[in-house]
């Protein structure tokens, strides 16, 4: 592209330079008159210009023309051209530029991509001419737009073709598809496919090439391909399919042999200039050239020793492979062929006849023989060569059968085949040998091998072991069928030659068919195995116990020979004998052990019949190893000796024998003796089906006496059917019999039936299944069996039910249902006496009595639903209605004023079904429907309706008028005693009913009145049951001391009141509202009226008062004093007294127990808070007494919320509360204590700060200056250490008390957050002034230098000034002294001042300090003089007071104290 580009810049240089000189005569021209001259150099100017722009146009036309066909490269285009750059290891655009190259290979990608296009494309890569320039002289050549005339060799080019006129020589990409659908980006992966071709791998041999596309791609895919349509549905497509799959094969297996044919070709070599010289023409030249012609006789030579080659090999023995097939054969003659074709080709070339002719020329005799022997042999190997091939070709159709079909389809192609063999043999010029009709046989023969060895093996897939046994079995046997076949064929064959007088196969048959016969023995060996392995297979279902050892035998036998990882089918291969053998063995040996486990299995057998079925079971497995006739003998002798037992049996059990279940006696004996019967019947026919044990000797004393006993059997059988048969008429007697009887004792109705008419009946229809004869009254009793066990059913049943009606009225009813008893007992009075068994009339009265029994049975069941369910059923709900409120165990218990207002509204609710609606507008929790005086009200009316009930029955005229005036109410109160009517016995109800007493009204009334006596005291038992359930509740709640989980009644709260705690309410309070609650249970009775009582209506006006409780209205007649004597109520409810002080010890002891947190009141708390803070504590110890006061407020919180003791729950929320109060308190005042300390800390630090960057902000500006920083630097870097810890602290204190909720104001938490910050920047500007220190040490240091020794002179000038005029000159006033020790301090003062900043100087820049010992002298001197003078100064401004003191404000030991004062300083 480069050396275009540059060639096409020149050519646009030399179109300009033409241009400028065309411009510029152009211009010359205006100036001048053009002349005849000029205007033809004009023309040629412009003749010269249109041939250089020609050539340049169309170059950029064909450039356009490239631009056009890369815009028209869509998507799908480009995913073709990267998928073959992918395939040829290219860039992609290389191939998009090899595409647009020519407007053809666009047109045909596209064509491929369409429709109805083709289907296939070439991609070639290889190397090819310079793309061409010139294309007016040639227009078939077309111009690709990138042509470089620079170009002359050949360059790598992507041609795009179909493979028709373009020969492949290197790499190619075949593009194609199946189907003609339109390919775009949706369809294009599923629709097109890619193989790749390489010329060289295939080293130039396009049989190479074409096979590993076959054999790699196709092959494989074909294998697996499942979808062949509609064509393996029918046999003929599947013979289509099958001959389809083996043409393809074949033909597969035809190009991988063609190749290696072609690899095999001979070529000869030669000198093209040598061979110029050899020709006729220059003959005469070369023939004095010397080394001409032993360069031409080395050739020779070469060419004679390949010949030879060729021919030594081909006479060579072969050595092929044992399991090779027929097609080996033709393949051998074919590359023969091929090779000598090739030479035969050779020596008919015009190089090789010019050598040789030359050869000629020149008199070389001893090559020339040579030559002309190799070319004879050459040519007679090549012509039998051809000729075999050709035979060879004719009969591959025939053997080509056994390499595509399976061995079963084989046999009819095996006949066809050895014909074939025989006319080769008889009509071929050189196929017509012995050794290779034999060799060609032996492959048949190999070839039958391979293909049962695939056929058994399923073409490698499987083993014969892993097969289902019988299928392999069945194909070995088609296998041996076809060997059979086979041999049968050839030795027809044999005998049709001879007769035809032919040349017979001189062949030996045990080289033909000794692999066959070996194969043979092979797969007979294979077949004892498979048909042993599944005959012990049985072993496996078999359920004989002991026999699973043998058939894992078995099992473990084939698994070892069939898990060898040898070929069992290669007959060849040794090791399969001895593993046969060693099975053989193993088997034999197995099948003894069998036999000895069938005896051992027998031995443990008792009886024949069990010895019989065991037989059975092993005769069902079919083996001959086991000899069961032996077995069937002693199973003989075994029978004989049962017998023999039998017949003892017989003669010990014959008078009472053991009858079937349920059977009567006559037929239960005939089948006993049946049954003994079939005992030695049953045996004796599976031993007749056994012929051979039956004739022997040693069976027939077991005959005999099985004949005998035979005979003894029928015998018995007659004697007791006879018996039988003659005896069954006396049942007559007992059909006459009444049907019904009353029993002695117990009056009770029982059927009157006969056992021996069932037993009759019974017996004779067993006799018919006996198939035995039956009397005339049998017969007619089986007839009429359903009619008399039907009566018999049906008379029982009322009977039956006559008991259950007596049985389920009530005893308390009997006297009141004297009319029903007396009903029941006329309705029966026929059965005792007129009917029998055999009367008509059995029906009517069964009818009769029935209607009866319903009656009398609703009318029982009425009165006994009005008794349960209106009666016993409300007074039950009575006595267990509780009269008592309790809180209910799921919910705390209340306080005890509470306890006793639910309680007297519960009571209000319980007593009068008015009330409770009255109590129900105060109080809507409370709801009517359980109050007792509504219940006792409705069982009061319903035992009148019931005694009503039983008035009504009563139909006697005479006594219809007064019946039910009965209740009278001074009689209904009197107690029912022991001698009562009412309390009867339980069978009272079967008693005979004493017709002769008659029916008055006196004795119903008394009867009446008595029943409603009983439910009185019913009523009042209830009442009283409920009282003493209700304070047994009370008093399991109240008494129980922590037993299990019962909640107590009443709750009080525990209080502090510093320093005790207390109860509150009292247990006092308590107590006398328990009481109050106990009196209000007994009081409910007050409200229940009595029953039977006149003027019960009468009530007294109902008070409702503001507390929302009701008072009742007590009744004049009620059961409060017979409920409140009762000797239980009385005993409970006097237990009940006091009994809340019980719990008075444990109160105590809990209320002593919970001073133990006195500490928290004490006195001294504040005390040992600030000892606490005056240790200095650390952190730690601070955070482990915070955690200490919290642990302690966790401990008061985790303190139970509540103590029950008995009934009374004490609840401690109160209590804890204080208790936290004074827990938190020491949290507190300890946290303020330390806020202030710390807060001290705080300031000193924050002081510190800002002192120090006061003096870090102040310029340095002199030595003074320099001084100030220097001891401020010294001062921070003393103080880092200790002002970094304490920082550390400082947080570390205030984040504790952050963490324990301790108050601190927001101001000193935002100085510490902020302090480390303010510490921060003080170190880094100490760090700033450490650096302009030393930025200006230069001048400080000259400045300091100067000012040194100016000091030195200040200092000697003041030394001598304070020795001459100082305060220390003698003979000075006490006053003037004074005064000039005030002056001269100021004078020192200054220069100690320059003295300390002098030398803090020389200590930073490094240089000896200098001492002034004046200095230090004077300033002892100046402490002495200032203590002095001032304490005399001190003493004339007291003395000077004194004089304005009044002497009355004299106060003397103020002036002896200070007197004192001065003259203790005056000794210091």
């Amino acid at each position: 592209m480069e050396e275009e580009d540059g060639a096409a810049a020149n050519q646009a240089e030399d179109l300009d330079m033409i241009v400028g000189v065309a411009r510029q005569i152009a211009s010359t021209a205006n100036k001048h008159r053009t002349s005849s001259t000029f205007q033809a150099l004009q023309e040629s100017l412009k003749e010269k210009n249109c041939k250089l722009n020609e050539p340049l146009a169309m170059q950029h036309k064909m450039k356009e023309l490239r631009a056009q066909r890369y815009q028209e490269l869509q998507l799908p285009h480009r995913h073709v051209c990267d998928m073959v750059a992918m395939y040829l290891g290219i860039e992609p655009n290389e191939v998009m530029d090899g595409v647009i190259d020519d407007a053809s290979y666009l047109d045909l990608l596209q064509s491929l991509l369409d429709k109805t296009g083709v289907k296939c494309v070439l991609f070639y890569y290889q190397d090819g001419p310079p793309y061409p320039f010139d294309t007016l002289s040639n227009p078939l050549i077309a111009e690709s737009g990138r042509s470089n005339p620079a170009i002359t060799h050949a360059i790598k080019r992507l041609y795009v073709t179909q493979g028709i006129n373009l020969p492949l020589v290197e790499r190619a990409v075949a593009v194609y598809k199946f189907n003609n659908v339109g390919l775009d980006l949706k369809n294009i992966n599923d629709e097109i496919y890619f193989i790749q071709l390489d010329m060289d791998k295939g080293k130039g041999n396009p049989a190479a090439i074409t096979y590993d596309i076959l054999a790699t791609l196709i092959a494989p895919l074909l294998k697996l391909s499942k979808d062949w349509g509609d064509l393996p549905k029918t046999e003929n497509g599947r013979v289509q399919k099958l001959n389809f799959e083996g043409d393809f094969a074949s033909f597969v297996i035809f190009l991988d042999k063609t190749k290696i044919d072609l690899q095999g070709v001979v070529t000869f070599s030669y000198d093209p200039d040598v061979l110029k010289e050899v020709i006729e023409e220059q003959r005469e030249k070369s023939y004095f050239n010397k080394p001409l012609i032993q360069q031409i006789e080395a050739t020779a030579r070469v060419w004679h020793k390949i010949i030879e080659k060729c021919l030594v090999q081909y006479r060579q023995l072969r050595k092929e492979n044992e399991f090779v097939g027929p097609e080996v054969e033709i393949e051998y003659w074919r590359r023969q062929l091929a090779r000598f074709t090739c030479v035969v080709e050779f020596l008919e070339t015009e190089p090789c006849k010019h050598f040789m002719e030359f050869m000629e020329y020149i008199g070389n005799h001893k090559i020339i023989k040579i030559w002309r022997k190799h070319v004879d042999a050459a040519y007679d190997t090549k012509n039998e060569c051809a000729d075999n091939v050709k035979y060879l070709y004719s009969m591959e159709k025939y053997w080509e059968p056994f390499y595509r079909l399976e061995p079963p389809q084989l046999p009819e192609y095996v006949q066809p085949l050895l014909h074939a063999v025989r006319m080769v043999f008889t009509t071929s010029r050189y196929y017509n040998s012995t050794a290779n009709v034999t060799a060609l046989l032996v492959k048949v023969s190999n070839q039958i091998i391979i293909k049962c060895r695939n056929y058994l093996n399923c073409n490698g897939a499987k083993t014969v072991w892993n097969q289902p046994k019988q299928f392999v079995m069945d194909k070995i046997k088609t296998c041996l069928d076809l060997y059979l076949k086979y041999y049968q064929c050839f030795k027809r064959t044999q005998r049709q030659m001879v007769a035809a007088e032919e040349k017979p196969f001189e062949c030996s048959e045990m080289f033909i068919f000794g692999k066959l016969e070996t194969f043979k023995k092979r797969l007979e060996e294979i077949v004892f195995v498979l048909s042993t392995t599944m005959k012990y297979s049985i072993l496996q279902s078999s359920t004989i116990e002991g026999i699973d050892v043998y058939a894992n035998k078995f099992i473990e036998f084939f698994k070892k020979i069939s898990s060898q990882k040898y070929d069992a089918l290669n007959h060849r291969l040794p090791f399969f004998d001895k593993d046969y053998k060693e099975f053989r063995q193993n088997v034999v040996d197995t099948e003894w052990e069998l036999e000895e486990f069938v005896g051992n299995s027998l031995e443990n057998m008792t009886d024949v019949d069990n010895v019989l079925r065991l037989l059975k079971r092993f005769e069902k497995l079919n083996l001959e190893c086991l000899h069961l006739e032996e077995r069937y003998l002693e199973a003989m002798q075994m029978f004989q000796c049962e017998i023999e037992a039998l017949r003892d049996r017989y003669n010990e059990e014959r008078q009472s024998p053991t009858l079937p279940r349920n059977m009567p006696p006559v037929s239960g004996r005939i089948m006993w003796i049946r049954h003994f019967f079939k005992r030695i019947e049953q045996p004796m026919e599976v031993f007749k089906t056994k012929s051979r044990v039956m004739r022997h000797r040693k069976v027939q004393k077991c005959i005999q006496l099985f004949n005998a006993m035979s005979l003894v059997f029928v015998q018995y059988e007659n004697i007791y059917h006879n018996a039988w048969y003659s005896f069954a008429g006396q049942v007559r007697h007992c059909l006459m019999a009444p049907i019904l009887y009353k029993q002695e004792k117990t009056r009770r109705y029982t059927v009157n039936f006969n056992p021996y008419i069932t037993e009759v009946i019974r017996e004779a229809e067993y006799m018919y299944k006996l198939d035995l004869a039956v009397p005339d009254v049998g017969q007619v009793l089986v007839f009429c069996k359903e009619k008399i066990l039907n009566s018999y059913e049906v008379v029982n049943a009322l009977v039956e039910r006559n008991d259950s009606i007596r049985m389920n009225i009530p005893t308390l009813f009997l006297p009141m249902m004297r009319v029903q008893l007396i009903k029941m007992e006329n309705v029966f009075r026929p059965g005792f006496s007129t009917i029998t068994w055999t009367s008509m009339k059995i029906p009517e009265f069964c009818q009769t009595v029935s209607k009866v029994l319903d009656y009398i049975e609703m009318f029982v069941k009425e009165v006994r639903d009005m008794k349960e369910a209106r009666i016993d059923e409300v007074l039950e709900t009575i006595s267990q209605t509780c009269l008592v409120y309790l809180p209910d165990e799921a919910i705390e218990a209340i306080s005890p004023s509470e306890f006793l207002d639910f309680n007297v509204r519960h009571r209000q609710n319980i007593c009068m079904y008015s009330l409770g609606l009255v109590i129900r507008e105060f109080n809507p929790s409370f709801l009517p429907g359980k109050e007792i005086e509504l219940k006792s009200l409705t069982v009061e009316k319903c035992v009148i309706d019931l005694i009503n009930k039983f008035l009504s029955v009563i139909d006697q005229p005479d006594l219809q008028e007064d019946k039910y005036n009965w209740l009278v109410p001074e009689k209904v109160l009197k107690p029912i005693g022991s001698t009562s009517k009412l309390l009867m016995s339980g069978d009272a109800a079967f008693r005979e009913i004493d017709r002769n007493v008659p029916l008055d009204l006196a004795s119903i009334h008394s009867d009446c009145i008595e029943m409603f006596s009983y439910f009185n005291m019913k009523i009042m038992d209830a009442l009283i049951k409920c009282t003493k359930m209700s304070l047994e509740k009370v008093k399991k709640r109240a008494v129980s001391m922590g037993e299990g989980n019962v909640q107590p009644i009443m709750k009080t709260n525990m209080i502090l009141q510093i320093p005790i705690a207390i109860i509150t309410p009292s247990l006092d309070e308590i107590q006398a509202q328990f009481s109050h609650v106990l009196n209000n249970v007994l009081d409910t009775h007050k409200y229940i009226s009595m029953w039977g009582q006149e003027g019960r209506g009468t009530k007294k006006a109902i008070k409702v008062k503001k507390d929302e409780n009701a008072e009742s209205v007590i009744k004049p007649y009620n059961y409060f004093k017979i409920v409140s004597e009762n000797k239980e109520i009385v005993r409970i409810f006097m237990s009940l007294q006091g009994v809340m002080y019980l719990v008075n010890p444990d109160i105590i002891n809990l209320l002593q127990k919970y001073l133990e947190w006195r500490f928290l009141w004490a006195e001294n708390r504040d005390q040992q808070i600030e000892d606490f803070c005056q240790t200095n504590p650390l952190l730690v110890e601070i955070s482990e007494r915070f955690q200490e006061y919290d642990a302690r407020s966790e401990m008061i919180r985790e303190l139970p919320e509540k103590h029950d003791i008995g009934a009374v729950q004490i609840a401690m929320g109160m209590f804890k509360l204080a208790l936290l109060v004074e827990s938190n308190a020491w949290k507190h005042i300890l946290g303020k204590k330390l806020g202030l300390l710390y807060k001290r800390k705080l300031d000193k630090m924050v002081d510190f700060i800002k002192t120090q960057e006061k003096v870090l902000s102040k310029p340095i500006k002199d030595l003074d200056d320099c001084r100030l920083a220097m001891n401020c630097l010294e001062v921070i870097r003393e103080n880092f250490i200790e002002m970094d810890m304490d920082l550390g602290v400082m947080e570390e204190a205030y984040g504790t008390f952050a963490r324990f909720n301790i108050d601190v104001p927001k101001e000193e938490i935002e100085r510490v957050e902020s302090l480390r910050f303010n510490f921060q920047n003080m170190v880094t500007h100490s760090k700033v002034i450490q650096e302009e220190i030393c930025t200006v040490q230069g001048p400080l240091l000259e400045e300091l230098t100067n000012g040194v020794a100016k000091f030195k002179d200040d200092v000697a000038i003041f030394d001598q000034d304070f020795e001459e005029k100082g305060p220390m000159v003698a003979g000075l006033s006490a006053r003037e002294a004074s005064d000039r020790v005030l002056v001269f301090q100021d004078r020192f003062d200054e220069l100690w001042r320059k003295f300390e900043m002098y030398s803090s100087g020389e200590r930073l820049f490094g240089l000896e300090v200098n001492d002034y010992p004046v200095l230090h002298k004077r300033k002892k001197e100046f402490n002495l003089l200032n203590k002095l003078y001032g304490l005399y100064l001190a003493v004339n401004h007291s003395i000077d007071g004194y004089f304005d003191i009044l002497w009355s404000d004299v106060d003397t030991e103020v002036i002896f104290a200070e007197l004192q004062e001065f003259q203790n300083r005056s000794l210091y």
